[in-house]
């Protein structure tokens, strides 16, 4: 049995013998193939959700022989900010919010993030992504991080004169972003007793019905 492990979000063979990034060709077709699954994921639906939005993303693209990594945005200094698509006029905030990612060759961080919620017509930086979550001074983390070294971080950059509004994760999934929280990285926390895929399938069910029935 090889013992190789896969970059996350490259690209596969079915027997997972080759790994190599994606072009950003590639990546905006991988995005506009996830992106036209909006009758099974309510990607406009931004109240709560989004672990179960990453989740089903992921599962897609495992089917398309992508082997997808997990991007987090961890809020430090203030609250995640986007704007709610039933009302413009109004804001959503969020302590957190994940995505899926895809390794793409020549990119900043080396990846995209996947998140039809954020950005409807393409995949994004991690940078990019933060932004759009109102998170300008962040830090990006290619491990895990405990509780205290997050505030040795906002600490540090206190002393420096500089905000940290959020620590960006970019993760393999299975990897949780706060191990002392436990899980796998699925949410913050343990993951749910009927395991992640069943959880995400059972709450997409109300996430989509939620949508239908918002005021018009």
């Amino acid at each position: 049995m090889s013992s190789q492990r896969l970059d996350p979000g490259s690209s596969k063979k079915p027997a997972a013998a080759e790994v190599r990034p994606l072009t950003e060709v590639e990546a905006r077709q991988v995005f506009a193939a996830i992106a036209a699954k909006g009758e099974e994921i309510a990607f406009e639906y931004l109240l709560e959700g989004c672990e179960c939005r990453a989740q089903l993303m992921i599962e897609h693209l495992e089917a398309m022989g992508i082997n997808p990594g997990r991007a987090w945005a961890v809020s430090v200094g203030k609250r995640l900010v986007v704007q709610n698509p039933v009302n413009p006029r109004t804001t959503i905030k969020w302590g957190n919010h994940t995505a899926p990612t895809i390794v793409v060759e020549g990119v900043e961080h080396g990846v995209l993030v996947i998140d039809p919620s954020l950005s409807p017509t393409g995949p994004l930086t991690l940078v990019q992504w933060a932004e759009l979550m109102r998170a300008r001074a962040i830090e990006v983390s290619a491990v895990p991080l405990t509780q205290t070294e997050i505030l040795s971080r906002q600490a540090a950059r206190a002393l420096a004169g500089q905000d940290l509004d959020a620590i960006v994760f970019r993760l393999s999934c299975g990897q949780a972003p706060i191990p002392e929280r436990g899980g796998s990285g699925f949410v913050l926390g343990a993951d749910p007793p009927e395991g992640c895929s069943a959880y995400a399938h059972r709450k997409m069910i109300d996430y989509l019905a939620a949508r239908s029935n918002r005021p018009r």
